[in-house]
């Protein structure tokens, strides 16, 4: 059963991680998605990291969730995305 939720999370982790960078790394109005997709890889982050021993990846994981919330925050309550950019 813990290879099955080891598998499970680790799937999550390249989806969830992939996906955040993409989508913030983007110019379109789905940008903001991207924090969402941040948000929701860190408690992924969190298990695998604490399950393994690596206390350094635990620590930077609660920082990233911080960073990512923050951007979440600020994208989300701004004036409703649109595909303009600015120069």
């Amino acid at each position: 059963m813990h290879e099955i939720i080891d598998h499970a999370v680790q799937a999550g982790l390249i989806l969830l991680s992939t996906a955040a960078i993409w989508l913030v790394g983007g110019k379109s109005r789905f940008r903001r998605w991207g924090y969402v997709a941040g948000v929701a890889s860190e408690p992924l982050w969190l298990y695998t990291s604490w399950v393994n021993g690596q206390w350094g990846v635990f620590l930077l994981s609660i920082v990233y969730g911080i960073l990512w919330a923050r951007g979440a925050w600020n994208h989300w309550n701004d004036d409703p995305p649109s595909d303009d950019v600015a120069p």
